[in-house]
C-alpha cells in the first residue's frame, strides 16, 4: 500500500468512528440537425398525430391535452430503456434549473413542520433577506401575505414564500407571545453545497453535495481554509452525491491531481474531448468516501483519484453511470434530458454498469450515513 493509501486509511478509520447528470448542457429543439431526426421523428410523429386525432374525434369524456402530452413524452423517453434519460414537465422545469444552478429565488430560511403541525423556521442563511428582515430560528409562520397557512402543506407554504427576485413577501410569525409582521424582499439565494471541518489529528474533512454550479468555487474556498489551518490530510465525502457538471468536476480534479489526462468524453456526433491537469496539485494523503448513491461526476471523481493513486477509496461500490446528458428545452417549457455522449476515466475505462470498487469496503448503517 502506498504512503497515500496508508495514511488516508488510518484517517478514514478515525473519522468513521466519529461520525442529476454529468456535463449537462441546455439546447433548444431548433438546434437539432435534420439529418439525425428526420426519419425516426416522422414515424413517431405520424403515430402520435393519428392517436391525437382519434381522441379529439371519438373520445366522449373530458380530457386534458397537457396531461396527455406529458404522459406521451414521458413514455417515449421511458421506451429508450436508459435510466439516465428523462422527461421534465414544464411544471418541474424551474425546480430542475434550481438544482443545476445551486440557487433559488426566495428569502433564505429553512422551514419544517414541527410536532405541533406548525411551520417553524429552523435555519436562517447568513447574509440572506430573511436575516436582514429579522427572522429568527424558532419563529413560527402563521400567515404569508395575509393568507393563513392553516390547511396548507409544507410544500404550499414554501411555494408561497418563494417568488421572483426583488419582490416582497410579508411573513406573519409568532415569536413567543409576540405576533410580528416582517416584510422580506426576496433575493437570489446561493446554496452551500461544499462544507468542511477540521477533525482530530489535523485531518480536513470536505463534504461535496453535488458538482453543479459553484461547486468548484466553494471547494476551493473550503480547501484553502483547511490548508491554512494546517490540515495534514484530507477526507473528501461524495456519498449521496448525484453528480453534476464537467466544467465543475474538471477544475476540482486539476487541483488534486498531478499532470496528465483527467477526463475523456465522446459526444453523440463522435467529437472527442480530453481534459488535462497541470503539475501543480495538493500534496497531502487523501481518502474519498463513496456509496451506491455516488453517481456520475461523484463516482468519476473517485475513479480518477484512484487511478492516479492519490487517494484511498472507502465505502461501497458506486452507482455505475457512463453516459452524460444534454437537456433540450421544448416549446411548451418542458424539457428532455437525453444521454448524448459517453465519458471515460483517465485510463479510458467506462463506469457504465461497473462503478468504482472501493479499496476498503465499509458498509455503513443509516445512522452512520
Amino acid at each position: 500500500m502506498s504512503k497515500w493509501k496508508l495514511a488516508a486509511a488510518l484517517a478514514v478509520t478515525a473519522v468513521t468512528a466519529s461520525f442529476l447528470t454529468l456535463a449537462v448542457i441546455l439546447f433548444t429543439v431548433d438546434g437539432l440537425t435534420a439529418s439525425r431526426t428526420a426519419a425516426p421523428y416522422g414515424a413517431v410523429a405520424q403515430k402520435v398525430s393519428q392517436i391525437e386525432e382519434l381522441i379529439e374525434t371519438y373520445f366522449v369524456d373530458e380530457y386534458d391535452t397537457e396531461t396527455i402530452g406529458d404522459y406521451a413524452a414521458d413514455a417515449m423517453i421511458e421506451a429508450l430503456d436508459d435510466p439516465w434519460s428523462y422527461y421534465i414537465p414544464a411544471s418541474e422545469a424551474d425546480a430542475v434549473d434550481e438544482e443545476i444552478s445551486n440557487s433559488y429565488s426566495g428569502v433564505g430560511a429553512n422551514v419544517y413542520e414541527n410536532d405541533d403541525g406548525k411551520y417553524e423556521i429552523t435555519f436562517v442563511t447568513e447574509g440572506s433577506p430573511a436575516e436582514a428582515a429579522g427572522l429568527l430560528v424558532g419563529d413560527v409562520i402563521v400567515r404569508v401575505d395575509g393568507q393563513s397557512v392553516d390547511g396548507m402543506t409544507l410544500e404550499e407554504v414554501v411555494a408561497q414564500v418563494r417568488g421572483e427576485e426583488g419582490t416582497t413577501v410579508t411573513l406573519t410569525v409568532l415569536r413567543g407571545d409576540q405576533t410580528l409582521e416582517l416584510p422580506v424582499k426576496r433575493g437570489s439565494i446561493r446554496l452551500t453545497i461544499v462544507s468542511g471541518d477540521m477533525l482530530d489529528g489535523g485531518i480536513g474533512y470536505i463534504l461535496i453535495d453535488n458538482f453543479e454550479e459553484d461547486s468548484y468555487s466553494q471547494f476551493s474556498g473550503v480547501l484553502r481554509e483547511l490548508m491554512a489551518n494546517g490540515a495534514k490530510g484530507l477526507i473528501i465525502d461524495v456519498r449521496f452525491n448525484p453528480g453534476g457538471m464537467q466544467d465543475q468536476l474538471v477544475p476540482i480534479l486539476d487541483t488534486l491531481l498531478p499532470e496528465g489526462v483527467i477526463f475523456r468524453c465522446t459526444d453523440y456526433d463522435g467529437t472527442e474531448t480530453v481534459d488535462t491537469s497541470d503539475s501543480a496539485c495538493v500534496d497531502l494523503p487523501m481518502a474519498v468516501l463513496v456509496n451506491a448513491d455516488s453517481v456520475s461526476a461523484a463516482e468519476f471523481f473517485a475513479a480518477a483519484m484512484q487511478e492516479y493513486d492519490r487517494a484511498v477509496i472507502v465505502g461501497e461500490k458506486t452507482g455505475g453511470k457512463g453516459n452524460f446528458q444534454y437537456i433540450f428545452e421544448l416549446d411548451d417549457g418542458s424539457a428532455v434530458a437525453l444521454s448524448s455522449g459517453k465519458y471515460y476515466t483517465p485510463s479510458g475505462k467506462s463506469l457504465s454498469g461497473v462503478g468504482v470498487q472501493p479499496d476498503i469496503t465499509v458498509r455503513m448503517s443509516d445512522e452512520q450515513n
